[in-house]
């Protein structure tokens, strides 16, 4: 009778190592969807987030032309409160995100946010910037439409 309990204490004892495995593989397989779904939550935001700023972007896009109207209207007048609300439109939309692209003569002209309309001889270095045409405009990290430029050329 000894020989039969010691089998039979054998096979349970296999039999709990078993379910343990399976414990341990089902723990597993939890953790994996944990991380699965958080890793999915993380993407999603991410997503939401740049499907916003895209759609914010497209609409200041449509814009563009209208804010260099306004800026060149500020500059224009003589009316100190029309300059001051213009003033404060721009600061309120920079709070956003929302920035003007102005390079600065005699840097290095940067094909991502300019566009080189002309050469032309100037006192600055071949391909550095010779003046801003016209200002461009991002939003954050977006370009809405690049800063046209004239660069150096002295050479023939």
């Amino acid at each position: 009778m000894s020989k039969n309990l010691a089998e039979k204490i054998e096979k349970l004892e296999q039999k709990i190592d078993e379910l343990q495995n399976e414990i341990e593989r089902e723990k597993a397989a939890k953790l994996r969807a944990v991380a699965d779904l958080q890793n999915f939550l993380r993407r999603e935001k991410s997503q939401r987030e740049n499907w916003s700023a895209r759609a914010i972007a497209e609409f200041l896009r449509n814009f563009c032309r209208n804010f260099l109207e306004l800026e060149l209207c500020a500059e224009k007048i003589g009316d100190a409160a029309a300059k001051k609300v213009i003033a404060n439109f721009f600061a309120a939309l920079e709070k956003f995100g929302f920035k003007k692209i102005l390079p600065k003569n005699g840097e290095t002209a940067d094909e991502n946010w300019h566009e080189i309309l002309l050469t032309e001889k100037s006192k600055f270095a071949d391909g550095k910037i010779s003046r801003v045409l016209e200002p461009g405009w991002k939003f954050g990290e977006i370009l809405l439409r690049p800063a046209k430029i004239a660069i150096s050329k002295n050479k023939k």
